[in-house]
């Protein structure tokens, strides 16, 4: 039977959130999910615990890449389900998400090409903060692609997400498919809690230059300058604090040569 449904976490040296995020995905599996891992070639023991839960996954790749989305890109070339989702290492599908994804696909599959959920995002702090989705790109982005159920025929053939974007290639599908005029749909449930300390976290300044290109790009007037204003002004609010955390204060007592 051809699944309904094609769950892919991709994971890289990931020993400590596999597990969990593993877990989320098997205790809501059924016959109409297909589950798929795709390894960068860890070196610790990801792997390992990847294969406790055999039953559970589908098929299990490990082989080095080119980043975060060429990952995606050949978990995208095995599914076999009528929708895509993506479930990094870090992340966790809440109880009954896959339930409510499924049902949601079984009564509109034919009429929405995206579905999207509320999410939860977990700072570095460990507190948790609830988001609600909105897939239209206003002031803010409002959208987390580890709640985004996308129809696998939609993606661009051959290659899926465009390895020209290191950290936001997800942003850059996204918006083309608005502008391909695809239909939405938002589920009204949160689905993910979303581990903030991914790889675009991290690398603040590095994203925000890919959002522009894509803003500039993709968004629609008058949004697109919104967009870039919001960003400027967190750029410098980033550049700001890390000036003031690294810089070293005069020592008012060092004595004079």
């Amino acid at each position: 039977m051809k699944p309904l449904l094609s769950v892919i976490t991709v994971c890289f040296n990931t020993e400590s959130t596999i597990r969990n995020c593993i877990e989320s995905v098997a205790c809501g599996k059924t016959p109409e999910v297909e589950y798929l891992i795709i390894d960068g070639a860890s070196t610790d023991s990801t792997l390992s615990i990847a294969r406790e839960f055999s039953a559970s996954i589908d098929s299990l790749v490990s082989e080095p890449d080119k980043g975060i989305f060429d990952a995606m890109n050949k978990g995208l070339a095995l599914a076999r389900g009528e929708f895509v989702a993506f479930l990094n290492a870090d992340d966790v599908y809440l109880s009954k998400t896959i339930s409510i994804i499924l049902n949601a696909i079984r009564e509109d599959k034919n009429n929405v090409d995206v579905f999207y959920g509320d999410w939860i995002a977990v700072s570095a702090q460990g507190a948790d903060i609830p988001h609600n989705a909105d897939h239209r790109l206003r002031s803010r982005y409002m959208i987390c692609h580890q709640a985004v159920i996308a129809k696998r025929s939609i993606f661009p053939s051959p290659k899926g997400f465009d390895l020209c974007y290191k950290l936001c290639a997800d942003f850059n599908l996204i918006l083309l498919w608005q502008a391909e005029g695809l239909c939405f749909k938002r589920i009204p449930n949160q689905l993910v809690r979303f581990s903030e300390v991914g790889a675009s976290s991290k690398l603040v300044y590095s994203a925000a230059w890919e959002i522009f290109t894509i803003t500039i790009l993709r968004a629609r007037f008058p949004w697109k300058f919104i967009f870039i204003i919001r960003g400027m002004a967190f750029i410098a609010r980033y550049a700001l604090i890390d000036l003031l955390k690294y810089s070293k204060p005069v020592n008012a007592k060092k004595k004079l040569n």
